[in-house]
């Protein structure tokens, strides 16, 4: 009698244990099922790699508009020109020119210490305060 008892109480459990995984299978399923109805099947396989050309300021050659601001940008620096545009845009030119020739951060920075380190900084200071509202405007920070 206690071994059909015991027995009994062994098949009681092993059955809700099978109940209970059977309910996790099928809450597993069906986050499965509501995921690729959402999302998509992943793709397997071989990944096709996209090459793409770079634009904007990191174009792979520079552009002949970017050195001739650059070589504007020069003559400013030495005192023997003036920035064009309003204030503000020339100055924003400039860096643009200077990102353009695929010049880093610590180089455009020297070169703008440079030029307020000049005679003319008088005039570079106005241009340089309206620089980073011409940044912002134009994301290109």
């Amino acid at each position: 009698m206690a071994l059909a008892d015991a027995m009994s109480l062994v098949t009681s459990a092993i059955v809700e244990a099978a109940s209970l995984v059977w309910m996790e299978v099928v809450m597993f399923g069906a986050a499965a099922l509501i995921y690729v109805a959402c999302v998509g099947l992943p793709q397997w396989g071989p990944k096709k790699t996209i090459k793409k050309k770079l634009s904007g300021p990191y174009e792979d050659t520079p552009s002949q508009a970017a050195q001739e601001v650059y070589r504007q940008w020069q003559q400013v620096k030495t005192g023997k020109g003036e920035i064009p545009g309003s204030a503000g845009s020339g100055l924003y030119a400039a860096v643009n020119a200077m990102r353009q020739l695929r010049k880093t951060t610590k180089e455009v920075e020297s070169e703008l210490r440079s030029a307020l380190g000049s005679a003319n900084a008088k005039t570079l200071l106005s241009e340089v305060e309206a620089l980073p509202t011409a940044l912002l405007r134009d994301d290109a920070v």
